[in-house]
C-alpha cells in the first residue's frame, strides 16, 4: 500500500498548539521551518519518526518562546 500526499502530513495537534500560542507572522515563520525539517525526515526516517520529531520540536519552539 503506498502513502498518498495527505499521510505526509505533520501532526495537526502540534500545529493547532503552536496556532494558540504564536502571533500570525511569527506562526508562519515557525510553521515552514518546521514543515521543511519534517519532510527531510520523512524522506531520511520515515513518516512515525519524522511525525514523533515535529512534536519535539513544536514543544522546543514553545519552550524557547519567550511567553511574556
Amino acid at each position: 500500500m503506498s502513502q498518498t500526499h495527505h499521510d505526509n502530513t505533520p501532526p495537526k495537534v502540534a500545529e493547532n498548539l503552536l496556532r494558540l500560542i504564536y502571533d500570525d507572522e511569527l506562526l508562519d515563520d515557525i510553521l515552514g521551518d518546521l514543515q521543511e525539517m519534517f519532510q527531510d525526515r520523512v524522506e531520511s526516517k520515515g513518516l512515525f519518526k519524522a511525525r514523533l520529531h515535529y512534536f519535539k520540536d513544536a514543544f522546543l519552539s514553545i519552550r524557547n518562546y519567550d511567553l511574556r
